[in-house]
């Protein structure tokens, strides 16, 4: 029997089923990709990758009035990224958070909660605690947005005042592992 010291075994916050059937929902370049960031990262000391998301604010997402009712939340869209939006969000950019899984409207989704630091035009507003939530199924609805951001009290009240139709929003994972939502 060798002697030799084996690493820690990897730790998943789900079972191994259902942590394959993400895996494999997940396109093999992107996989190959971001072992390559990881490796690097962890050859330059780094703790984590930094992530970078943004779009066009629209009314829903400025939380003002539409014909309908206010969302309050902001949603992740394809907007640009190369990666695969029904997936990355929750498997990547939001990966990292401790999940669990919430029901809603008798369709099982997952929830995080994420500290947020808060710039809304261009004024830090500190760290604020949001929800995100993942709702795989909801791409069978032409192809809507899986991941949704919740805002807190204070930031949908600012947003609202503001009127940021139009901007841009933007949504980052800093090295430290950090998230930033900005206007």
């Amino acid at each position: 029997m060798s002697k030799r010291k084996r690493e820690a075994p990897l730790h998943l916050d789900m079972d191994f089923d259902e942590a394959l059937a993400r895996f494999s929902l997940t396109p093999r370049k992107e996989v190959d990709d971001l072992l390559k960031r990881a490796s690097r990262a962890s050859r330059e000391g780094e703790t984590a990758m930094p992530l970078h998301w943004e779009k066009e604010l629209t009314k829903s997402d400025a939380q003002q009035k539409t014909q309908g009712s206010r969302m309050p939340f902001l949603r992740f869209t394809k907007s640009g990224i190369p990666h695969d939006h029904k997936t990355w969000f929750r498997n990547v950019f939001f990966g990292g958070l401790n999940w669990h899984p919430v029901h809603t409207r008798g369709i099982a989704d997952e929830a995080a909660d994420v500290d947020v630091h808060v710039t809304i035009d261009g004024n830090y507003r500190g760290v604020r605690s949001m929800v995100v939530d993942h709702g795989g199924a909801r791409a069978e609805n032409h192809s809507a947005p899986t991941t949704h951001l919740h805002y807190d009290g204070a930031t949908r009240a600012e947003l609202e005042a503001l009127n940021l139709v139009g901007r841009t929003v933007v949504v980052e994972r800093d090295d430290n592992g950090e998230y930033h939502f900005s206007t």
